[in-house]
């Protein structure tokens, strides 16, 4: 569930209508980026986060918003460091058998001659 989802489920009534005036600013600021964006076709989950930080503001250090006191960043979001990590490590390994390739190639190519 993406935090706007999670935003409008938080703060909404039952009946589907927002709790106050300002949630339904922020609401409406929300909705237009999301629509601004899907007309630009650049949509992924830390896009649509984007549209949420932008229209709510920066995190504070250690808090997620609409989450309560309790869970951190790493709780909600997990190890973004380690999937960073994880991505460059499947890029260095592509290269290296490439490369790998290239200079066996190169070899045989020398090995003929």
């Amino acid at each position: 569930m993406s935090r706007i989802k999670f935003f409008k489920v938080a703060y909404s009534k039952k009946d589907g209508r927002p709790v106050n005036d300002v949630v339904a600013q922020a609401l409406s600021d929300m909705d237009e980026l999301v629509s601004q964006m899907l007309e630009s076709s650049m949509q992924s989950s830390s896009t649509i986060d984007e549209v949420f930080t932008q229209v709510m503001g920066p995190e504070r250090p250690g808090h997620v918003r609409t989450y309560g006191l309790g869970p951190s960043r790493r709780d909600v979001f997990g190890h973004k460091k380690s999937e960073e990590m994880q991505a460059m490590q499947s890029q260095i390994d592509e290269q290296l058998s490439r490369h790998k390739a290239e200079i066996k190639a190169k070899l045989l190519e020398m090995e003929a001659q």
